[in-house]
């Protein structure tokens, strides 16, 4: 099971919700504050053990299709694989291959569009969200067949880390090979 924290500022404006390999990049952040720590299986449950222990609940796991709304955890690896390679091109501005996903689908589409006039500043720049992409902050959409067929996931920026900014995706499966397609990046 992995470790999550949910760590605030020390003014208490922002929190978040980390997993152990990501906390220490939030703390540079900002983060410095452990509100909350639990031992977990899926995000999902550090969440609902989160707002159990907020509001004087019980915590228990019962494995809820629910978990897919904070995390990537149920994704298959072939899944995985294809929403880090969305992202690292996103984070990268690799413009071949996010022609490729979709992301210019429209003359004039720009999916750098909420990065500017972001919040305090003029510009922000993605990052890759740290640790082990298993953990990383977002929400898997499944079709009736159980099937993923979209994807959030909560991206970070240089100058805030944790972000506002989330990153919509579809999946389309060939056989074995799993696409993502780039849907939108905005403020969540």
């Amino acid at each position: 099971m992995a470790k999550f924290f949910v760590l605030s500022k020390t003014d208490g404006s922002e929190r978040t919700l980390v997993c152990s390999d990501q906390q220490a990049a939030a703390e540079h952040h900002g983060f410095t504050v452990v509100e909350f720590a639990v031992e977990a299986p899926t995000r999902g449950f550090a969440r609902r053990a989160w707002d159990a222990d907020r509001t004087g609940g019980a915590i228990q796991y019962d494995g809820r299709p629910s978990d897919d709304d904070w995390g990537l955890e149920s994704l298959s690896d072939a899944e995985r694989a294809a929403v880090v390679r969305l992202v690292d091109a996103l984070v990268r501005e690799d413009e071949k291959a996010l022609e490729a996903a979709g992301a210019y689908r429209f003359p004039g589409e720009d999916p750098y569009m909420w990065t500017t006039s972001y919040g305090r500043w003029e510009r922000v720049d993605l990052e890759l969200p740290p640790g082990d992409p298993f953990h990383w902050a977002g929400g898997v959409l499944r079709a009736d067949d159980g099937e993923a067929f979209g994807v959030v996931v909560d991206m970070w920026t240089h100058q805030e880390g944790p972000s506002d900014l989330s990153l919509e995706a579809d999946l389309d499966r060939a056989g074995a090979q799993v696409t993502a397609h780039f849907s939108n990046l905005h403020v969540m």
